[in-house]
């Protein structure tokens, strides 16, 4: 059960986010907030098409990169509320302590509020499933050569493949990644992140 605070860090990212949730004044933002949380339990699928996203840009007046933003910040307040349980006036008293608006802040509150429950009971369902587990990985290094060799050497690129078990059936699921040097890099970054919270754990 979720507290009266610490829902969300004040990071910077967040703070930022904030902000342009703040810049949302039409009247539709509750319906585009009743969108996400009704699919936002549909990892492998996206909330909103291409052409949604084209008329959202328009109806709110923001840049292609400030709707991102607005998707991406309203998804995890969603995930944040869901994953302590929060009551619908917890999760509003949170976010005006975050700085959000007051009519941004009782949309949230109120899609919370009607569709809060049901989001949590999806989230408990998908819960039954069990996680793949990693089995095993292989990667190979992909070098994209000029016409002189290796002098003319362009975009080299880090190829993985993973190998993904099920307990609910037998045999393993391939997955391949393509990662380009600075990819590559933020994702180890992220895994040493992940070893230093582990470590704090154990």
């Amino acid at each position: 059960m979720a507290s009266e605070a610490g829902l969300f860090a004040a990071t910077k990212k967040f703070k930022e986010a904030i902000s342009i949730l703040n810049g949302v004044t039409s009247d539709k933002f509750p319906l585009l907030l009743s969108r996400i949380v009704s699919r936002l339990h549909l990892r492998a699928e996206r909330v909103f098409s291409d052409e949604e996203e084209a008329q959202l840009r328009e109806l709110l007046g923001v840049s292609a990169a400030q709707l991102g933003t607005i998707l991406d910040a309203s998804s995890f307040v969603f995930e944040q509320a869901a994953f302590h349980v929060a009551k619908p006036g917890v999760l509003e008293s949170n976010l005006r302590d975050a700085g959000l608006g007051d009519t941004q802040t009782e949309a949230f509150r109120s899609v919370w509020e009607a569709e809060g429950g049901a989001f949590v009971n999806r989230l408990r369902e998908d819960a039954w499933h069990p996680p793949l587990a990693l089995e095993d990985f292989n990667w190979r290094l992909n070098l994209q050569m000029g016409q002189n060799g290796v002098s003319r050497m362009k975009n080299p690129s880090a190829v993985f493949e993973f190998s993904l078990q099920s307990a609910e059936k037998d045999g393993a699921d391939k997955f391949v990644t393509e990662m380009s040097r600075d990819q590559l890099l933020e994702f180890l970054n992220a895994l040493d992140t992940v070893q230093e919270q582990v470590d704090a754990l154990t």
